[in-house]
């Protein structure tokens, strides 16, 4: 879903139509499509280190994604100084892609913590 926002606003940004408002509603949908992804990239995270190494695992996302939330905009604007804040979108899109792509290599191992599979 946050491949299709980036790809809409590249697009947007590619025919030199975007406008405010599409930025509100694109943070809109973001922040929704969020708020189901992020709770469940962290119940994901037993399911592929499983119990003995969850306390590290934890701290490594927390602290990776502390990293990106400093170095990501950091990045994006040396981006968008060097090719265009079109490019850096159709980039978003091709890298969310990527991860999906990605999450389809993750064993489905059933051995979480979740209330239908202990530990």
């Amino acid at each position: 879903f946050n491949a299709a926002v980036a790809a809409v606003l590249s697009a947007l940004l590619f025919a030199d139509l975007l406008q405010f408002e599409h930025l509100v509603v694109a943070a809109i949908l973001q922040g929704i499509a969020n708020s189901f992804a992020l709770p469940a990239r962290q119940a994901m995270i037993p399911e592929i280190v499983g119990s003995e190494r969850l306390t590290n695992a934890l701290a490594l996302n927390v602290s990776l994604m502390s990293t990106l939330r400093l170095g990501a905009p950091t990045l994006a604007g040396f981006l968008i100084a060097i090719v265009g804040a079109s490019w850096v979108f159709a980039l978003m899109c091709g890298l969310y892609l990527f991860s999906t792509a990605m999450l389809f290599k993750v064993p489905l191992t059933g051995r979480g913590g979740g209330a239908g599979n202990p530990p």
